[in-house]
């Protein structure tokens, strides 16, 4: 019964806004034809007063100043200079009505009337009288005016000399009728009779204008086409409010179900093992408390409508305010339990409410700072969670750039932020299972519905949070598959190594674990384990790029780069297992392997038919951290007899802003040893004069993208550059000269020596000395 009187309810009200509804449209649809009648008449005034009235009139003036124009003070019309003044394409004929004769003085080709229309004596004493014209027709879609005409004699009397005959072409006159009317049907009447219609179906209820004319009155009727509103129109009206009270019908449904919703919520909350407790924000009055609940914070009194927080809740030290304002609180219950509340925004009743979930405190379990889970807990908890979850996904957090924001900011505002953070991805995840795992690394058990735009807007808080320090999240995704095997700390780990892969990546929030990903991973493993054996069974393979002068074109050396033919992967170019090298610590084995590999084949190549040359090779900044670099130069040499100026040793620039001392302590070092000391890639990052001034170089190695942009500022650039590097009494050469143009451009310049693929691209070293014979660079 209960439930049928809702029905009646929502029916009565369904009907009430129906009518009301209907009621609207009508009133709307009378405003719709009242402006188009108000469009339609504008138009059609318009035509009347400004194409019709002013065309019809403009003839009649214009014919009026004809006497002036082509009859002298003796009477006598000029025909051949009418002929070649006059030309108007709606006119048919003009006839001269003189002492009652007529006379043709101008007709075109199309068809005309075949006899003048005849003015009786009575009309003709009219017009001389009132000195107006007449209008006649039109009469075979023909218009004809007659129009008295006077001039003056040589005494300066106005003397009555005759009449003016236009017949003119009417649809021609009314063309733009129908050319400008596109919304309106319209009739153009005179006596009744119909001049012009524009359908053969009658108006309906239409606006009409009259047009006056010389001695008649037209009239001009007009209505929208298929009438003020047509079938179309209401049709679409019916479907618009149909839509609007299936709207309304589904937003009542809606809210039934979401009333339903939460009957089901409360009877879930009330039945669950855990202490759940909903309140509402306004008036903070609690709605539902269960008894889990009610045991860990020792409530003893019943749950009555209305009642507050701090009324129900009386052993709870802190406010239902600083409670959802932390997020996650650790209360003391009387000095005999301590337990955790968390707190998540929801609604109810269509109001804003909490609810607060509690579990009592175990420090093996939880966070100290922001008061989640921990690991340990997380990975206890995770898997039984995972055997109920569809579309489930593991997301790791790792905060940007922490310890610069620790530096800026201090520890303790990097306390704050990380339990802001704790708070923010409760708020944005409030049902899914969270815990910080250390430091600045949270991990989270969630589904993949929205994903993306949840970590979005996590990201969007967290800026707002920390402000110019811009720190945010990068996250790592791992997917959960139908029957995976992982345990939940590899799933982690992999969700990990996501992260991981995108931790220099300023502009990417977020990474999935796929295939790819997966493969990085093995190709870095396998790199980083196999180097010394790739050393060891010469997969490591030396390359050499000759560099030439530009005024003799002559060989002055080569560059020596590896290359890595691996039985596993096939042939590795050098950005392939470089910056791995290097990012494990193991770019040290290469390079010495590249200087022993240089010394033991000095002594073939001073054998050889081929002149010696020196090389240049280059090391890293690491490569002077792990090792004396320089002392095992000397050594190497030493052992295999090689003179020190057969060696040149390169630094990129960017390692020169890492350590500045050590770099200078380890150049003069060199270069106290016999070696020269170049700089490499000079303008490809943040190049700097000061390096300049503070280093001493042998020589300078431009980069190639000053080659790139083939622009007069770019030439500007690389002239000055070349100057300089000439006025501090040091060597230039650019990288990357692939064309006749290039080289002749860097001999203009006044470079030093060029490198590029112009003179040839690094090859073994026997097929690089043949490549140079070929092209002259050197002799046997």
């Amino acid at each position: 019964m209960k439930r049928a009187r809702n029905q009646l309810k929502k029916d009565i009200v369904m009907i009430f806004i129906a009518v009301i509804m209907i009621v609207v449209v009508f009133f709307w649809n009378q405003g719709i034809i009242a402006s188009r009648k108000a469009n339609v008449r504008y138009h059609i005034d318009t035509i009347a007063q400004y194409k019709i009235k002013d065309a019809v009139n403009d003839y009649i003036e214009e014919s009026s100043e004809w006497a002036d124009l082509f009859i002298d003070q003796n009477g006598q019309f000029n025909q051949k200079f009418f002929e070649k003044s006059y030309h108007k394409p709606a006119v048919l004929r003009i006839n001269l009505l003189h002492k009652q004769q007529y006379h043709t003085v101008y007709q075109t080709q199309n068809t005309h009337l075949k006899e003048p229309i005849q003015l009786t004596s009575s009309q003709q004493e009219a017009m001389r009288k009132s000195a107006q014209a007449m209008l006649f027709g039109p009469i075979e879609n023909i218009c004809v005016i007659y129009n008295p005409l006077y001039y003056y004699n040589t005494y300066n009397e106005k003397v009555f000399w005759g009449f003016v005959c236009f017949e003119l072409r009417f649809p021609e006159m009314l063309e733009m009728v129908n050319h400008e009317n596109q919304m309106y049907d319209y009739t153009l009447t005179s006596n009744h009779h119909v001049i012009l219609a524009s359908s053969k179906k009658q108006l309906q209820n239409p606006v009409s204008t009259t047009i006056p004319l010389a001695n008649t009155t037209w009239v001009m009727k007009a209505s929208w086409k298929g009438g003020w509103m047509n079938t179309l129109e209401y049709g679409f009206e019916a479907l618009i409010v149909a839509l609007i009270l299936f709207l309304i019908y589904y937003f009542m449904h809606v809210y039934g179900k979401i009333h339903e919703n939460e009957k089901a919520t409360a009877a879930i909350i009330n039945n669950s093992n855990d202490a759940f407790s909903i309140v509402v924000a306004d008036g903070e009055e609690v709605v539902i408390c269960n008894k889990g609940f009610k045991h860990l914070l020792q409530v003893h009194i019943p749950l009555t409508n209305g009642i507050s927080f701090g009324d129900y809740y009386q052993n709870c030290p802190l406010s239902f305010h600083e409670i959802i304002e932390n997020g996650l609180s650790i209360i003391d219950i009387n000095n005999q339990s301590k337990i955790v509340i968390r707190s998540t925004m929801t609604s109810w009743k269509g109001k804003k409410a909490y609810i607060l979930r509690a579990k009592e405190y175990d420090p093996d379990y939880f966070d100290s700072l922001t008061l989640l889970p921990n690991q340990y807990y997380f990975e206890k908890e995770a898997p039984s969670r995972i055997t109920t979850m569809t579309n489930g996904c593991v997301a790791y957090f790792d905060v940007y750039q922490m310890k610069l924001y620790n530096i800026e900011n201090g520890f303790a505002a990097g306390d704050l932020l990380l339990k802001h953070a704790a708070f923010v991805i409760q708020e944005i995840f409030p049902q899914d299972l969270l815990a910080r795992f250390t430091n600045d690394r949270f991990c989270l058990l969630t589904t993949t519905e929205d994903i993306i735009m949840k970590i979005k807007k996590v990201n969007e808080a967290m800026n707002q949070f920390s402000g110019l320090s811009k720190a945010n999240f990068k996250c790592g995704i791992y997917l959960i598959t139908s029957g995976d095997t992982l345990t939940i700390a590899q799933m982690c780990d992999r969700a990990k190594m996501a992260v991981d892969s995108i931790h220099d990546d300023q502009d990417t929030e977020f990474r999935f674990y796929d295939q790819k990903l997966q493969q990085d991973i093995l190709t870095e493993k396998y790199i980083t384990d196999h180097i010394e054996e790739a050393i060891k069974e010469k997969e490591i393979k030396l390359y050499y790029q000759p560099l030439v002068n530009t005024k003799t074109k002559k060989l002055i050396g080569f560059e020596v780069l590896t290359r890595w033919q691996s039985k596993e992967l096939g042939f590795l170019n050098p950005s392939r297992y470089i910056p791995i090298l290097e990012k494990n610590h193991k770019i040290t084995k290469l390079n010495c392997y590249v200087i022993h590999e240089l010394c033991r084949r000095y002594q073939e190549i001073s054998t050889s038919l081929f002149p010696v040359v020196p090389v240049s090779f280059n090391l890293s900044l690491l490569d002077l951290q792990m090792a004396d670099m320089c002392h095992y130069l000397i050594e190497e040499t030493k052992q295999y007899q090689v003179p020190h100026d057969y060696f040149h040793i390169e630094f990129t620039e960017s390692i020169f802003f890492k350590d500045k001392e050590k770099m200078l302590f380890e150049i003069q070092r060199f270069h106290d040893a016999g070696f020269d000391v170049w700089m490499d890639d000079f303008g490809s990052g943040y190049s700097t004069l000061n390096l300049l001034k503070d280093f001493d170089f042998d020589l300078i190695k431009i980069d190639m993208e000053f080659l790139s942009s083939n622009t007069n500022k770019s030439k500007e650039i690389l002239q000055s550059l070349i100057d300089l590097i000439r006025k501090i009494d040091e060597k230039s050469l650019v990288e990357g000269c692939e064309t006749e143009e290039q080289v002749q451009l860097l001999t203009e310049l006044g470079c030093d020596y060029i490198q590029g693929y112009y003179y040839g691209k690094p090859l073994p070293l026997n097929e690089a000395l043949a490549n140079a014979l070929e092209k002259h660079l050197i002799e046997k």
